[in-house]
């Protein structure tokens, strides 16, 4: 139970990216999102069956993820299933860690339909929990071909560059993003640890600077997460120490949120988790 409702919350997050093929996010956190992630999506022509199609969406959004693989299985057999058949269907075979059918009907999804920027903003989450994120990053440079004003493809692609060590690649991903959408301040963190990790602290320090001007407090603390977390792989980073202590000092000035929790706990991993990206997504949309 505690899993689902893990999960549940880690798609409500994501929901913040609904709006990537427009190249902006919600202004209203309430906005309606193409499905799968947990609402009715705007329009149910991406669905072989509209009825169907509510019925999976109502119950991804239950956690009866089985029950909406053997629904949409119904469908597709059936004959011409839509883009969110496949969509609907990926996400909860991910969910219960049916990992290559779900990658199968991610590609298939885009296949039917490559302009729906949602659908590789989930296929990417979901590899980068799975701790693939060079192919996230192929996924999601991808969706920035197809959707070149797509601030949140952008910003999940540097996310991922930044996991599979590509630093130079995700500060340009990051800044692209942040040029299209100069609210996600998440992207301004991204390229500060990137710096970090390529050992420029002059630089890193300023653009943590820059990114603290505009973040919230939840934003920072998971930026500072995100430090830590890479400080354990290298524990000998002088920059990372420092921007460690940058984001400390802000902290002892600051209120800090004693339960703070990532967002996007890892679904896979036995360990504790690290903070996926990206940091402060829940902070953001409330703020949004």
């Amino acid at each position: 139970m505690q899993a689902r409702r893990r999960l549940a919350i880690t798609l409500l997050c994501v929901a913040a990216l609904a709006a990537c093929g427009s190249g902006r996010l919600p202004a209203d956190p309430s906005w309606p999102i193409a499905a799968p992630d947990m609402r009715p999506p705007p329009r149910w022509g991406g669905f072989a069956s509209e009825s169907a199609g509510r019925q999976a969406v109502a119950d991804l959004r239950n956690g009866d993820y089985a029950k909406v693989v053997a629904e949409e299985d119904a469908v597709i057999r059936r004959g011409r299933p839509q883009a969110q058949d496949y969509a609907v269907r990926a996400n909860a075979e991910a969910a219960i860690e049916r990992l290559p059918p779900a990658w199968r009907d991610f590609e298939q999804a885009i296949q039917l339909d490559p302009n729906v920027g949602k659908t590789y903003i989930d296929f990417g989450v979901w590899l980068d929990r799975a701790h693939q994120p060079a192919r996230g990053a192929r996924v999601l440079a991808a969706a920035t071909r197809a959707l070149p004003r797509s601030a949140g493809c952008y910003a999940l692609l540097g996310w991922l560059q930044y996991q599979a060590g590509a630093y130079p690649q995700s500060i340009a991903s990051s800044r692209r993003a942040e040029a299209l959408d100069a609210s996600l301040s998440f992207v301004r963190y991204n390229q500060a640890l990137c710096f970090a990790a390529l050992g420029d602290a002059a630089r890193s320090a300023a653009a943590y600077r820059r990114a603290l001007a505009f973040g919230s407090d939840e934003t920072r603390q998971a930026a500072l997460m995100e430090i830590r977390n890479a400080l354990r792989r290298h524990p000998t980073s002088a920059s990372l120490r420092q921007a460690e202590g940058l984001l400390c000092r802000r902290e002892s000035h600051a209120t800090v949120n004693r339960s703070f929790r990532p967002p996007f706990p890892s679904a896979f991993s036995p360990h504790p988790p690290r903070p996926p990206w990206p940091v402060g997504v829940a902070a953001e949309r409330r703020r949004l």
